[in-house]
């Protein structure tokens, strides 16, 4: 079972300065951009809508989560997931979990994630769950430029599955 709660300001420190990733993913450490890791930091950009998540069977935080609205249909989304946790299953669970909850609370139809275009086991992991490539673009990060892949996926035809 997943629990998902308003990340707190500790939290967020934890995650920003012990969340250490390795090798290539190291690009994904907090402390890579200055600028990224002020906004994570700062509660009020924060807001409502980034979630620490945790299990029954975890004391520690196992991810976290953010979405923001793009429109009335889609949403974006972004999660992440500790180290320590990484390839237990936890992503998908969790993905899975707030296709539901966006779905029926806030009625999306779409999400979408952008992914590092050179993370492929991050986009093979989007694609094994249904999103699809829909472009690419290139974002000012980490002390350089990066190419980005957009990857959405259609919720109308998972919750028409259900039916």
């Amino acid at each position: 079972m997943l629990f998902f709660e308003v990340m707190t300001q500790d939290e967020a420190l934890d995650i920003a300065y012990n969340w250490k990733y390795e090798g290539e993913l190291s690009f994904y450490n907090m402390t890579s951009d200055e600028e990224d890791l002020n906004n994570f930091l700062d509660e009020n950009a924060r807001g409502q809508n980034t979630f620490s998540v945790r299990t029954s069977r975890e004391k520690e935080i196992i991810a976290y989560f953010y979405y923001y609205l793009v429109d009335n249909n889609t949403a974006e989304i972004v999660l992440a997931i500790n180290p320590l946790y990484l390839n237990k299953g936890y992503g998908r669970e969790i993905i899975l979990y707030v296709e539901e909850a966006l779905g029926e609370r806030k009625g999306v139809a779409k999400i979408s994630v952008a992914v590092a275009a050179f993370n492929n086991k991050c986009k093979d992991f989007y694609e094994c769950l249904g999103f699809k490539k829909v472009g690419e673009f290139n974002n000012q990060t980490n002390g350089g430029v990066f190419t980005f892949l957009k990857m959405e996926k259609n919720l109308a035809t998972v919750n028409s599955s259900f039916s």
